[in-house]
């Protein structure tokens, strides 16, 4: 008997976490929110398989697919690195980085004043600011290093450093697997 019940219900919570990391517009929640999503994405294909125990033929099939495909597709790959890293380690996942190309916010400068002893203003510095975005970041695991990811599938994966693009293609793998195991 297959009970995908719990598979299910860590890939809704992961799609939830990746949708409040696409809204947040600070920082640490938006790394909280990926952070979670990478737990809880992991924790889908863990939860079929105990849903699925005793199966075997086509289920064996595809579990050993999809083990394999964790293993050596660079997104999966990433995507279980960086889970790996957030439970085993205290490595920064993603970070604000200055788009590159961008241009300095001219119209919106950041004024910083040194004050005296009495709280006058002595010296004022003007500062402009670059557009940032949320950014993968390379993760470290036992001495390898695995990049954000450039492909998928065997395909190019535009923009693998933006974590809800990486997010959505790795939700779209494990529900196609999920229904699957449906249709066995």
């Amino acid at each position: 008997m297959v009970n995908l019940y719990y598979a299910e219900e860590e890939l809704e919570q992961a799609k939830k976490e990746l949708a409040q990391m696409s809204r947040s517009d600070q920082f640490d929640d938006a790394e909280k929110h990926w952070r979670r999503f990478l737990n809880h994405l992991d924790k889908v294909w863990t939860k079929a398989q105990h849903g699925c125990e005793g199966l075997q033929g086509k289920y064996q099939q595809l579990n050993n697919f999809v083990r394999d495909k964790r293993k050596k597709d660079k997104l999966l790959q990433y995507l279980w690195q960086a889970r790996n890293a957030d439970q085993h380690s205290v490595q920064t996942l993603a970070a604000l980085d200055i788009i590159p190309g961008s241009r300095p916010d001219l119209n919106n400068p950041l004024q910083l004043h040194k004050l005296d002893d009495k709280g006058s203003v002595v010296e004022t510095t003007t500062h402009y600011l670059h557009p940032a975005e949320f950014r993968l970041r390379n993760i470290t695991n036992k001495g390898v290093i695995y990049f954000p990811p450039d492909y998928h599938n065997g395909r190019p994966v535009p923009n693998g450093h933006n974590p809800y693009v990486v997010g959505q293609l790795a939700l779209k793998f494990y529900e196609e697997q999920l229904n699957k195991i449906k249709a066995i």
